[in-house]
């Protein structure tokens, strides 16, 4: 296992963040029950593997020389920041999970210092300047939701406003519902299991990681992933597509990242109020903006490829 890293060593020293052309959080209970399932049976001293990480550093080193830290949080520590390519569901759901144990850690007077270094290790660490670095960030659409309502220990009043962060909130419940559960149940032994349980995720689960080259190969991992997993809506895989572009665009920086990212929270916003969430109407809605402003004939329609072939790099 010399070519995995343990989920500790994956966070030692990184920033992780999910670049804005990436999909939202898309797992669901089906996934976090296979994923606590998988932990229960994971004997204590045995490794798991979780899967590729693909990650991409933000800001490369010259040729021939060593990558530096380019944050620093408040105790000195340097970090290196990564984006990640492929992972973030994993990631995202790991985190998730050791936030809760920290939680529950926290009850326990004797386990407070665990608690503190969990919250340290993998949640956030605070900044020279007074404010906060998290370990994990997410895209545009969901991140202010992230920190604000999902990780602060007092959470913001922000309602879920897109189906990623209604899926981020119904996680975080699951997960302190599933710990509540394994309290009541275990009693007295609740503690040595918990602890054993954060031992599990920290360094048990193993990871394969990867670091792109170049920009290129970025590119071709995005095409490949969104053929995997569960099922982008149509809609989704449009504004993906263009914020991926904008990274290939000589544009000013994040003109166009702001405008679609703007742009789609509201339409989700809308969709969701409206009650019509559901992706066979998010794909209705774009494939009815696509009939009216591009091309009437419905025949022509082939889903996201119609506006790859209409807006692609290649021209």
């Amino acid at each position: 296992m010399n070519n995995t890293l343990t989920v500790e060593k994956l966070f030692l020293g990184r920033l992780l963040r999910v670049p804005d052309y990436q999909r939202g959080y898309a797992w669901d209970k089906k996934n976090w029950t296979d994923f606590l399932e998988d932990l229960d049976l994971l004997p204590r001293g045995k490794h798991h593997y979780t899967g590729t990480v693909v990650l991409d550093r933000v800001t490369k080193p010259p040729e021939g020389q060593a990558p530096e830290p380019t944050v620093w949080d408040l105790s000195g520590f340097g970090y290196e920041v990564f984006n990640i390519v492929d992972g973030q569901q994993r990631l995202t759901t790991v985190v998730l999970l050791l936030d809760a144990i920290r939680r529950e850690l926290a009850r326990f007077a004797e386990q407070e210092p665990l608690a503190r270094g969990t919250t340290a290790a993998y949640v956030r660490v605070p900044t020279p300047a007074g404010q906060w670095l998290h370990k994990l960030e997410l895209n545009a659409d969901t991140n202010s939701f992230w920190v604000g309502s999902v990780l602060a220990d007092v959470p913001a009043p922000e309602p879920a406003a897109n189906a990623s962060q209604k899926r981020l909130a119904a996680a975080k419940s699951h997960f302190a519902e599933y710990l509540a559960g394994q309290h009541q149940a275990r009693g007295e032994g609740y503690l040595e299991w918990l602890l054993g349980l954060r031992t599990k995720v920290t360094s048990n689960l193993v990871f394969v990681p990867y670091e792109v080259s170049t920009s290129a190969e970025v590119g071709v991992i995005f095409e490949v992933m969104n053929d995997r997993g569960k099922q982008l809506t149509e809609l989704e895989k449009a504004k993906n597509y263009l914020l991926y572009l904008s990274s290939k665009l000589d544009l000013p920086p994040q003109t166009l990242d702001d405008t679609v990212n703007t742009t789609w929270a509201s339409v989700f916003a809308r969709l969701m109020a409206a009650g019509l969430s559901d992706s066979r109407y998010e794909d209705q809605l774009l494939r009815a903006h696509w009939l009216m402003a591009y091309d009437p004939d419905r025949r022509s329609w082939e889903g996201t490829a119609s506006v790859k072939r209409l807006l692609g790099l290649r021209g």
